[in-house]
């Protein structure tokens, strides 16, 4: 395992077999992780059932979003991004990855070298990935991590880069997150990410009760990213919003939500660049 990635965990005992992971109170209870291979466990709120993971491996996703989030990488806005993102020296920290992998698979494939921590609060979907990842035995600097991006987990100042593909909204704290990753990033560090912004139209032909749910969790989803990212110390650097698509009812949790009451979600596409200010 590479050690310069384990020392961005706070308070890793050694690197094999149980690790202790000191965090503050969240109702949680002390933190505990366990190392295995690549992979390290320090939250696990997995919300995927066996026949979910199972259809994963049977329709082969995580080698087809390998290929096609890299071909998605090769054009407009993020190509930009992930061009950028290669070509950092220090860690890179991928935020809710997903069976789709945000920006990491895209990363890799332009630097093979580069040093990422790949999270999600689904150790499931990271044995999958991790899986995948020793097949190929070429990408060595890379750890994964099964934890809440709301929660303590990094220390302070150690990230070079993050980076999400509608990982803020899935995380059902975006606030919380970003407070996280102001306190996660080197200053001068940049923060790359991708959101999706819903159709006032499309929103209101949900049930009262989800839009009232997301609309606690997530008011950005209506309004956008940038003011909240602003507000939690940032500078942005690029903001662009371009016509967007619908979402399919595999593209998160909102769009599995919206699927099941018969509504489609139009969306937006919003891309934001900041910078983490001293």
């Amino acid at each position: 395992m590479n050690e310069t990635l384990l020392n961005c965990f706070k308070s890793v005992q050694g690197s094999s077999a149980e690790t202790a992971l000191d965090r503050p109170t969240d109702g949680m209870g002390p933190g505990t992780g366990c190392i295995d291979g690549n992979l390290i466990r320090i939250h696990d709120a997995d919300g995927w059932s066996d026949d979910s993971s199972q259809n994963l491996i049977d329709e082969g996703w995580i080698q087809k979003n390998w290929q096609n989030e890299y071909e998605r990488s090769l054009h407009g806005v993020r190509k930009d991004f992930c061009d950028c993102l290669a070509a950092f020296d220090g860690p890179i920290l991928e935020i809710a990855a997903g069976p789709g992998g945000g920006n990491f698979p895209a990363v890799l494939q332009r630097n093979p070298q580069s040093s990422i921590i790949v999270n999600d609060i689904s150790a499931k979907v990271l044995e999958l990935w991790q899986e995948f990842l020793d097949q190929t035995q070429e990408y060595r600097n890379v750890i994964l991590a099964a934890f809440d991006a709301r929660l303590y987990a990094i220390k302070y100042s150690c990230i070079e880069a993050i980076s999400s593909v509608a990982g803020l909204s899935e995380t059902h704290g975006p606030n919380e997150v970003l407070q996280q990753c102001h306190r996660m990033l080197r200053p001068g560090g940049h923060l790359y990410c991708f959101e999706h912004i819903i159709s006032s139209k499309d929103w209101h032909r949900l049930p009262e009760n989800v839009r009232l749910k997301w609309e606690a969790q997530t008011p950005q989803m209506l309004s956008g990213y940038a003011k909240t990212i602003e507000s939690n110390g940032f500078q942005i650097a690029r903001h662009e919003t371009k016509d967007g698509r619908i979402l399919k009812h595999d593209e998160g949790s909102l769009a599995s939500d919206a699927w099941r009451f018969g509504v489609e979600l139009s969306t937006k596409r919003e891309w934001i660049e900041a910078i983490r200010m001293e």
